[in-house]
């Protein structure tokens, strides 16, 4: 292949790349700063029976940073139909509490590896490939308590209150 042919090829590939690419990006618009700690719910969503929900809390400051970006400038594409999609999915809502007392949650819908949606706090459904399931990264060396699944953050898509 020449030069220049070899070129074109490259730069076909990378447009070929970029449109299989998402292009827009939603964000959860908090500053880490005044986050004082994070409690995360972790459960597997089932229509059927109430979730059996255990729960953790974050107060470590590089860890707040970490899940405060882990949801800014998040690419994907709006979910069109969540509700019809998360059953089965292993979830983990986070309620972020913020140092004037109020609090900021999402959840997150773990349903496959590149497959996950999340519940913006702004009511947006949002598709994207980022993310894992989110228990086991943040459960090590940590309490894991029991707790009522009318704790857990609300989202729209299972049908509770925000």
């Amino acid at each position: 292949m020449s030069g220049k042919a070899g070129v074109v090829a490259l730069v076909l590939g990378a447009l070929a790349l970029s449109a299989c690419a998402p292009t827009q990006t939603h964000s959860i618009e908090l500053d880490a700063a005044h986050v004082t700690s994070i409690d995360m719910y972790f459960y597997e969503v089932s229509g059927a029976d109430e979730p059996v929900v255990t729960r953790t809390t974050i107060d470590d400051a590089g860890l707040i940073e970490e899940l405060v970006d882990a949801f800014t400038d998040m690419p994907g594409s709006e979910a069109p139909d969540p509700a019809a999609e998360i059953d089965g999915a292993r979830a983990t809502g986070l309620e972020y509490m913020l140092d004037d007392g109020s609090t900021v949650a999402l959840t997150q819908y773990f349903l496959d590896f590149h497959a996950v949606v999340i519940a913006f706090p702004d009511g947006e459904a949002w598709h994207t490939t980022w993310g894992v399931p989110l228990k086991d990264y943040y459960t090590e060396d940590r309490e894991v308590t029991s707790a009522e699944a009318s704790e857990r953050p609300g989202s729209p898509f299972e049908g509770l209150e925000g």
